[in-house]
């Protein structure tokens, strides 16, 4: 599909025998699955199908997702670890100092001093604090998404500027 997806969640197994999904929601955002209509189902392997959304319900922290055409259980099993996208125009927009990781993933990394640090790779979350993977010349590095760290994110110029506090980078791995 010729348009601009975010993840909102991942199919992580069946529920029940007819072709209910537990989804495990990968937004701040849980009602906005109340709010849709349909959803886009990308495969491992990039492929996108477009279902619409029958019903939606919450299980401790989960969402169960039963979809148009998705009735049985083997229906539902070829879904499994499919992402759960929306159209980009759809996201919410976002406090100061929160990010689509979207919109990070390629942004190049700045230290306070001036130094190419790399470009960042993947997020990931902690429960405490996203990640940042950023992928510098020598190796790759784990960089706390928080306050003491970030500094400034430029998203429109992808450009995220941290400070380099001790121990998070070595002198000789930039």
């Amino acid at each position: 599909m010729a348009q601009d997806l975010i993840t909102i969640g991942k199919i992580l197994k069946t529920r029940g025998i007819r072709g209910e999904l537990k989804v495990l929601p990968l937004t701040d955002f849980l009602e906005r699955f109340n709010e849709l209509k349909e959803v886009i189902l990308t495969s491992p392997d990039g492929n996108d199908v477009k279902y619409k959304i029958d019903s939606v319900r919450y299980q401790k922290g989960f969402v169960l997702l039963s979809l148009e055409g998705c009735k049985t259980i083997d229906e539902a099993k070829r879904l499994i670890n499919w992402s759960v996208r929306i159209p980009k125009e759809l996201v919410r927009e976002l406090t100061s100092n929160h990010y689509y990781w979207s919109d990070l993933i390629g942004m190049t990394v700045y230290s306070d001093a001036g130094f190419l640090v790399g470009e960042i790779i993947d997020v990931f979350s902690t429960g405490s604090n996203d990640v940042f993977v950023v992928k510098g010349k020598k190796k790759e590095f784990l960089i706390p998404a928080t306050l003491e760290v970030v500094k400034d994110v430029d998203v429109k110029n992808k450009r995220m500027t941290i400070h380099i506090i001790k121990g998070l980078i070595g002198d000789d791995e930039m």
